[in-house]
């Protein structure tokens, strides 16, 4: 399962790096992944500059998401899913467990449904082995940290995907 993780994040990253820009980088410069005109996108934006770029995305299911993407010859993909009216310190599996059913919505997109899906998938399975904030090698030479940070009944959890180890 961890190769394909491997293989998603791979293909994730060229579906959305195109290197028309004439730069020496393996991934070129980001590229939106989801747009105005998908079933369930009621919010879109996306702005990149040079070798970064900031997507943001609102669901009407509530969903609300800042895709950050960066990087030349390594890749990282961050994903901040913004939360309202979560518990009081709420400990590790709550975080993975909204991975899960985040990427699993993301799945129901028209953008990649294959790569989300498997990330919820390796998500689930190496979730007894997260801690928040650590980086976890999920695949040979792929890490995954996630993070979740809340605030007076707000949060925010971090999912973040590297083809590096930090």
């Amino acid at each position: 399962m961890y190769r394909l993780l491997a293989l998603s994040l791979l293909a994730l990253s060229s579906f959305q790096c195109g290197n028309a820009g004439g730069n020496d980088c393996t991934y070129g410069e980001p590229l939106a992944i989801f747009g105005p005109e998908m079933q369930g996108v009621v919010e879109h934006q996306f702005q990149a500059e040079g070798q970064d770029g900031l997507e943001t995305v609102k669901l009407n299911t509530g969903l609300d998401l800042e895709l950050y993407q960066s990087g030349c010859d390594a890749i990282t993909q961050e994903f901040r899913f913004n939360l309202k009216d979560i518990p009081d310190s709420p400990p590790e599996p709550f975080w993975v467990s909204l991975a899960v059913s985040y990427f699993i919505q993301l799945s129901n997109l028209e953008a990649d449904p294959i790569t989300f899906g498997q990330y919820a998938q390796v998500i689930q399975e190496v979730g007894g082995q997260v801690v928040l904030g650590q980086q976890l090698e999920v695949g040979t030479g792929f890490y995954m940290t996630i993070d979740g940070i809340e605030t007076n009944g707000d949060g925010v959890l971090r999912v973040i995907f590297n083809s590096s180890a930090e």
